[in-house]
């Protein structure tokens, strides 16, 4: 077990630590538990009260003048001026007279030892006894949600600690036991502003020390014996620290009523806790009283009556013809602001958002305002559709990569909106080129009630149109026996020519006063009639959709609700022109179509591929940008395996790991993974793959080092450009250790390659034997271009166990049992070959 260690540099969580760090960093140390904890209570109002004074003090020994010097720190680290004795031993920093009772400075390497075995006990006892107000089952709480009480603290919960590792373990131990549970305690701020909660253990029944301790023998057993000399001599006054503090802790100071907003003094708290984190937290919502789909505008209750379904949308591409930053700060931010003010306004309006990566740039840019868009979302005026983290393609997107950026952005939507509106009902897929069974499969596995798509092959279009067969059942798996009920839209996912009411639009405008010139409503409403008419004689049911939006827009949603609440208002007074308008969702659709109970037909296989016109097949981007495409990839396989390491080992990388997900996830978008964006959005893409795979290259030296015990192990790079024949980290280097993870459940049989800059090497196992069968070939000349490049390959084969890895080593200088260079086989290089079809030979 290590200590914590931080990277030295001052960044935003020095501000709070508030103590030296030597140049190569330092662990954390007792002392500094006790600084922050004593700023953690100091940033609330009324935080120099006698009570919090007497306190602190009973447990900083420090004069009054070193106090004033104190409180005046704040918001800077503690100096030699404050009057504390700062003593260095092996590039360790400690504090001697912050707290009674220690070891003195002769009994440094003892103190470090007690220091690193008990501190995190000290962690369990502050978050004890909290009002279980909202108690969840353990496993339920959302993964980012579950440890940020750490954050309360001072410790990051970003950087990988092997400590914080212990301390999950412990909990989850104590857990296991039924010492503990997990609740949400409500912490402000006040009425009519976002409530915000914080997760943590909470304790069930009356814990002893020694209950702890038995908890924390079980996860480190072979040092029964040192740890409870540590005990002996540490715990008391930490169990004593751990009773004071909590009689004057915040948790317990509303226990009678655990549900009322903590007003300013949580704003205070939770402004401490937001300076710790690296990114904004948004809390979860309470339960929903109602959703979208349960609050559908009336159907026409004559039946004679056209019900059309005016879906207000936009479709807002992460990255195509600029990059993900360049749309979201000239278009989407106006697209949310406007949008939620515009609909604030009248109960009746609607709206659906489908991309969960934009919504929650948003979210995470706007935390004053997100409870106006959660109130929306739980009194149904807003659907979320869709609910991935980008729109995925269904043909180059591989199916582990889809499910990944899925779960990434339903796991977001859950934790914003609670768990009954956050689940989308129906999946919406207006953008991508084609469509597959499989997607169709995973929809319905997920839980989607329907899914509706844009493009069709124009042949198979006008036959369904021809034939009223737009909505049909899909029946996505033989085995799973899976059916989605599903919509071709009509066309596109467009609005009815000349009913654009956004900016880039220069539809003419609705003028419904006739004592204005420019009146036109009635002319108006003939056009949009004459084109309902049209597209609902394709349709089954007494139901159309009619997707009100397109690329960007509401950018004005002023202007397209002026409008189309002028439609509605003139259609619906005038039901002789047969048709009944009302705001909808595509959930509220779906359920107007079953109600109606129509008989659908069945298809059991893909949309594929997809043609707009004669002789405009899009099919060149199953291939195109193929480097990208196996970057993707690579990508994706560090990702499972980093999600397995932190899983295995508890490593409390959750802010590597979102970054690799959201990076993973973003790059499944249809225009992404499909090489159709432009060459610098293509870029942009690459640059923030590539920073989420270095995430994940931190993260697995730090599940080796966990793995082996070391305090410290090399950092292990990732050879990114191997199919370049290149690798940095070995360049001009004469020997190296290379390790291979096997992320599959069962033993791996394979042969790894790599780049090698010399033309013989000596492989050998972890026990020093040489490994038999590796071979050393010349790389072919087209990958040897880079200044860098390797000359040759290196091919070794190996067996991996399940979920486990193998290191190698490899000397380039080695005489004995040294390979040597072998030349391919080419057989077919002097062969003639013919590639022919029915069309064409060559």
């Amino acid at each position: 077990m290590a200590p914590a260690r931080y990277n030295g540099k001052r960044d935003k969580y020095d501000e709070d630590l508030e103590l030296y760090k030597d140049d190569d960093g330092e662990p954390m140390t007792m002392g500094k538990l006790v600084a922050m904890i004593a700023q953690h209570m100091l940033a609330s109002p009324g935080g120099k009260s006698a009570v919090k004074e007497n306190l602190l003090r009973s447990f900083v020994k420090v004069d009054s003048v070193t106090w004033e010097c104190l409180l005046k720190k704040t918001n800077e680290k503690l100096r030699r001026s404050c009057g504390y004795t700062i003593v260095q031993k092996d590039g360790t920093l400690y504090l001697t007279n912050i707290l009674p009772g220690l070891p003195n400075v002769e009994n440094l390497a003892e103190m470090a030892d007690a220091q690193k075995g008990f501190r995190f006990i000290v962690l369990v006892f502050l978050m004890m006894e909290r009002p279980p107000s909202l108690a969840k089952e353990f496993g339920k709480v959302p993964s980012e949600r579950m440890w940020k009480f750490f954050e309360t603290l001072g410790y990051s919960n970003t950087e990988p600690d092997e400590v914080l590792g212990d301390m999950k373990m412990l909990i989850n131990t104590m857990i296991n036991e039924g010492l503990l549970a997990v609740s949400a305690k409500q912490s402000g701020p006040a009425p009519g502003d976002d409530i915000l909660y914080e997760w943590g253990p909470v304790a069930v029944k009356t814990i002893s020390p020694q209950m702890v301790f038995d908890a924390f023998l079980k996860i480190h057993d072979t040092n029964a014996a040192q740890w409870q000399q540590h005990a002996d001599k540490v715990a008391d006054w930490q169990f004593r620290f751990a009773k004071e503090y909590k009689k004057h802790s915040y948790y317990d100071r509303k226990r009678a009523k655990p549900d009322v907003p903590g007003g300013t003094r949580a704003r205070a708290e939770d402004a401490g806790r937001r300076r710790l984190s690296e990114k904004p937290q948004i809390e979860p919502t309470a339960a929903a009283d109602v959703c979208s789909w349960d609050a559908c505008n009336p159907l026409a209750t004559d039946q004679s009556l056209l019900n059309v379904h005016l879906v207000t949308h936009t479709h807002d591409d992460l990255g195509w013809l600029m990059t993900v930053d360049q749309y979201y700060d000239r278009e989407v931010q106006k697209i949310y602001d406007t949008v939620i003010t515009e609909v604030e306004k009248d109960k009746s309006r609607k709206f659906s958002f489908a991309e969960t990566g934009f919504l929650m740039r948003w979210v995470e840019h706007n935390q004053t305002t997100v409870s106006r868009l959660q109130k929306l979302v739980q009194n149904g005026q807003i659907e979320l559709i869709g609910g991935g983290w980008v729109q995925n393609d269904e043909a180059a997107a591989h199916y582990v990569d889809i499910i990944d950026q899925m779960t990434l952005g339903l796991e977001h939507l859950k934790v914003l909106f609670g768990p009954n509106c956050s689940q989308p009902k129906a999946a919406w897929q207006i953008d991508p080129f084609g469509h597959s069974r499989e997607f169709a499969n995973l929809a319905a596995q997920m839980g989607y009630e329907s899914l509706y798509f844009g493009r069709i092959h124009y042949v198979d279009r006008s036959l369904r149109h021809s034939t009223k067969n737009n909505e049909f059942n899909w029946i996505g798996s033989d085995e799973q026996k899976t059916s989605l009920l599903t919509g071709a839209l009509y066309w596109d996912y467009s609005p009815p020519s000349g009913f654009c009411f956004d900016s880039g639009c220069n539809d003419e405008e609705i003028q419904d006063d006739p004592n204005q010139p420019g009146y036109n409503v009635v002319r108006r409403a003939q056009q949009f009639l004459n084109y309902v008419t049209e597209q609902a004689s394709h349709y089954k049911t007494k139901n159309v959709i009619l997707t009100m939006g397109m690329d960007f827009n509401y950018q004005m949603a002023e202007k397209w609700y002026r409008n189309l609440d002028k439609l509605i208002k003139y259609f619906n007074a005038n039901p002789s022109m047969g048709l009944n308008l009302l705001y909808s969702t595509p959930a509220c659709y779906t359920k107007a179509v079953q109600k109606a109970q129509p008989v659908l037909t069945t298809k059991s296989d893909d949309f594929f591929p997809y043609a707009s016109a004669q002789n405009s097949y899009w099919t060149g981007y199953f291939t195109s940008r193929p480097a990208f495409k196996g970057m993707i990839r690579q990508a994706s396989s560090l990702l499972n395996l980093g999600k397995q390491l932190s899983a295995h080992f508890l490593l409390g990388d959750d802010a590597a790991l979102e970054t690799a997900k959201r990076a993973s996830g973003l790059v499944q978008h249809h225009d992404a993974v499909t090489g159709t964006a432009k060459q610098v959005v293509t870029y942009d893409y690459q640059q923030r793959l590539h920073k989420g795979m270095i995430q994940l290259e931190t993260l697995a030296t730090h599940a080796i080092q966990f793995a082996t015990q070391q305090t410290t192990a090399p950092k292990h790079q990732l050879c990114l450009e191997a199919n370049e024949t290149t690798c940095a980290a070995i360049f001009n280097k004469a020997s190296y250790v290379a390790t291979v993870f096997n992320p599959l459940g069962q033993v791996s049989n394979t042969v790894i390659e790599i780049p090698s800059y010399a033309a013989q090497a000596a492989v050998y196992d972890y026990a020093g034997q040489l490994i038999t069968g590796a071979q050393v070939f010349l790389a072919a000349p087209s990958q040897a271009n880079a200044a860098d490049g390797a000359q040759y390959t290196l091919y070794v084969p190996l067996q991996v166990d399940p979920l486990g890895f193998r290191s190698i080593y490899v000397d380039t200088m080695a005489k004995k049992g040294a390979l040597t260079v072998q030349k391919p086989e080419t057989p077919l290089r002097d062969a003639t070959s013919t590639l022919e079809n029915s069309v064409r030979s060559a």
